[in-house]
Formats: structure tokens, sequence, C-alpha cells
């Protein structure tokens, strides 16, 4: 095993953790979808960078996938 893959397999489990639901939180909303409860921080629906979280998780789980073929 490399030197690189541990931290590759923690943030896998990482990505893995998040919950997909609470990161469409207000793209649900906006289709008037029922939604579970909303992150905290930047995706609260009065911010308006609400829904750039998902971007990165997006590129994350990319990024991921790339290295390690994994489809989880």
């Amino acid at each position: 095993m490399g030197r690189f893959a541990m931290p590759c397999f923690r943030d896998q489990k990482y990505l893995l953790s998040l919950d997909g639901d609470r990161l469409l939180h207000m793209f649900r909303i906006t289709a008037g979808l029922p939604s579970s409860p909303n992150l905290w921080g930047w995706e609260e629906p009065k911010i308006e960078l609400r829904g750039h979280s998902l971007g990165h998780y997006l590129s994350a789980c990319a990024l991921m996938y790339a290295s390690t073929g994994d489809e989880q």
C-alpha cells in the first residue's frame, strides 16, 4: 500500500458518510419536493451560496472514482 492510500481511504469514508439527501435539500425545496433537513452554514436557505457544497461534493466523488475505480 502506497503512502497516499490511507489518506485516500479516509477521504473515501468521509465522502460516503455524507447524506446526499441533505446536500440536495434546496434543490428539492425549489422543485416543490419533500426534503430532509438541510445542512448548516453555506447550505442554509437564507444564504445565497446554497447548493455550492454539492458542486464540491460531486467533484470530490469524481476524483475519488478516478483514483480508486470504486463505484460506491
